[in-house]
């Protein structure tokens, strides 16, 4: 494997020894790249590591399936595909939903097995999960696993959902609510009907997603995530439209989270490889679009906060979730906003990587037993 730039473009090139050779954009911004990988790809944000491993390594990844010893964390957020079942049939479906031509779907049963299996990780033992498909919200049992989660101690549980039934049974709705539903993570691909029916084949798909916010609001959850599956030429440049949507409706939006388009599952490669996007292009895109107000440089790396776990580990002597991925996996900000509907990145309010700074100082003056010296650094 090979990684190189051109034209200030980073390339990832790859030899299989049956298939030939193959390149594609890794990043679309050498510059973005090189900060990342300068500033947060070091030895100070691997993981303390994973602990009873639930296999063994045999042939390496990718072909031992499972919970190995080569994992370098904890799982962070489980996700267990309840069904392949799905009421849509979307083109660019990562899941291969509807496409595999058999049923999947574990029993009640094997899925507070998978629970149990999670819960088990240490020393993290994870407390977030995700249901998701195929289309979860197809399980009229759903309910009975959220609250099954609820009892192994997993205190944030996300419905992974394209919103249809949700926003057609509100009944159904607050069940899962009241069952203990923490988050909906909402399919949601833009603002526009032509958006829909390039990547979900159908058209009327808003007044859905307007509703499924309207019943949330009827049930009382606060806590949406719209996902945004992004392809070059359909919906990116409706990204600043969907930003100024959340903060509008931030009594019940918390987050926007942007997937570029994978190029596995249903999606035909090499009509994907033309609307193919990577993070550094959303970054810049979402600058241009919201006239500067969120810069590329407003976001950090999902890793970003491996300092704060590591520090309140010495602070409170307890551990926690370290998100020790590698820093090109991911990117994100935080908006705040103020009284009249405008926003701005945390960034103009608070210095956060000199507030990561002081967690290092904490967990290294911690680590060499001064602790003391550690909490007044606080």
């Amino acid at each position: 494997m090979r990684i190189y730039e051109e034209n200030g473009v980073i390339y990832l090139e790859k030899t299989c020894p049956e298939h030939g050779k193959f390149e594609d954009v890794y990043w679309g911004d050498a510059e973005i790249f090189r900060w990342f990988y300068d500033n947060w790809y070091n030895a100070q944000y691997v993981s303390t590591g994973l602990e009873k491993p639930h296999t063994k390594t045999e042939k390496g990844c990718p072909f031992d399936c499972g919970i190995c010893p080569q994992h370098k964390t904890p799982t962070i957020l489980g996700i267990i595909d309840v069904t392949n079942r799905c009421n849509m049939a979307c083109p660019i479906c990562f899941a291969y939903a509807g496409a595999a031509n058999y049923v999947y779907e574990p029993s009640y049963d094997q899925i507070v097995d998978m629970m149990k299996v999670l819960r088990a990780n240490s020393p993290w033992a994870c407390n977030a999960l995700q249901f998701s498909g195929g289309e979860p919200t197809l399980r009229n049992d759903l309910p009975g696993l959220i609250k099954e989660a609820q009892k192994l101690g997993i205190s944030h549980v996300e419905v992974n959902t394209n919103g249809i039934r949700i926003a057609e049974d509100l009944d159904y709705f607050r069940k899962l609510f009241d069952s203990g539903l923490s988050t909906l993570y909402l399919q949601f691909d833009g603002l526009r009907e032509e958006i829909y029916r390039k990547t979900r084949a159908r058209t009327e798909m808003i007044p859905i997603k307007l509703k499924v916010l309207e019943n949330a609001r009827k049930i009382g959850l606060d806590s949406i995530v719209l996902v945004v599956t992004l392809l070059k030429g359909v919906n990116d440049k409706d990204l600043g439209q969907i930003v100024d949507f959340a903060v509008k409706n931030h009594d019940v939006i918390r987050c926007i989270n942007i997937q570029p388009v994978s190029m596995a599952g249903k999606a035909r490669k090499e009509e994907m490889r033309k609307m193919r996007i990577t993070i550094p292009d959303t970054m810049k895109e979402i600058e241009a679009q919201t006239n500067g107000v969120v810069g590329r440089f407003d976001w950090r790396p999902v890793n970003w906060p491996v300092p704060i776990a590591k520090g309140m580990g010495v602070i409170k002597n307890k551990i926690y979730p370290e998100f020790a991925m590698h820093p090109m996996c991911g990117a994100a900000t935080f908006l705040v906003i103020d009284k009249d509907g405008s926003y701005k990145p945390i960034m103009n309010f608070v210095d956060v990587d000199k507030f990561a700074e002081v967690f290092w100082d904490v967990y290294y003056s911690g680590a060499k037993g001064k602790k003391t010296v550690a909490k007044m650094k606080m």
